[in-house]
């Protein structure tokens, strides 16, 4: 089941390599102002060969974004106590700052037209 959400990029975490074949995992935190007062600040992750959209994307602290994503979750066992583990695994990123400055760029320039 795929999910969207925006907010803005609170920060960007080293980017992990594990297991054997180092796989990858960029993490992200976003602070989303949706149906509440109250900001949300979620960590999300881009997995494997999407580890790079950030990078691809020029994604930086402070832009605002819109992220689509997967819900993952699965039982855990420690001690004899089972627990839960969930994550929010994102297959796309859509940066709204540049796509704003673009688009005033383009409204400027049509405002300077003599007719």
């Amino acid at each position: 089941m795929a999910f969207k959400t925006q907010g803005e990029i609170l920060e960007i975490l080293e980017l992990k390599k594990v297991g054997k074949n180092n796989f990858l995992i960029q993490e992200f935190v976003l602070e989303i102002y949706q149906d509440s007062d109250y900001p949300q600040t979620v960590l999300f992750q881009l997995l494997g060969e999407k580890s790079n959209l950030l990078e691809i994307e020029n994604i930086k602290i402070g832009d605002q974004v819109q992220v689509a994503f997967d819900l993952r979750g699965k039982p855990w066992e420690k001690n004899g106590k089972k627990m839960y583990f969930n994550s929010l695994n994102v297959f796309q990123i859509e940066n709204y700052t540049k796509s704003s400055n673009e688009n005033n760029f383009i409204d400027d320039k049509i405002s300077d037209i003599p007719f």
